[in-house]
């Protein structure tokens, strides 16, 4: 892995950390434990940080690109991507 910093002590590197979530009947313990964030909501990344404080997530790295799709512009790219992926 290629580390940089930008003198912000932000280390810089290869890997993106995007998820997908799947998950089993255990979820609502966690559910049933939550208070809502400021939005009023209850969020996803707060079950998802107390299944990882209690050891019941896994992962997986997964090799190729990624972007992040979510724009006009990006969606072109990941078009364009795929294209050529052939």
């Amino acid at each position: 892995t290629n580390t940089e910093t930008d003198g912000s002590n932000i280390t810089r590197n290869n890997i993106v950390v995007t998820t997908y979530d799947i998950y089993n009947s255990k979820v609502w313990k966690y559910i049933k434990n939550l208070t809502p964030s400021s939005r009023g909501e209850l969020e996803i990344s707060d079950i998802r940080n107390l299944m990882i404080k209690n050891h019941n997530v896994g992962y997986s790295y997964v090799k190729g690109w990624w972007i992040d799709a979510g724009t006009p512009e990006n969606i072109k790219k990941v078009a364009k991507l795929l294209k050529n992926k052939k």
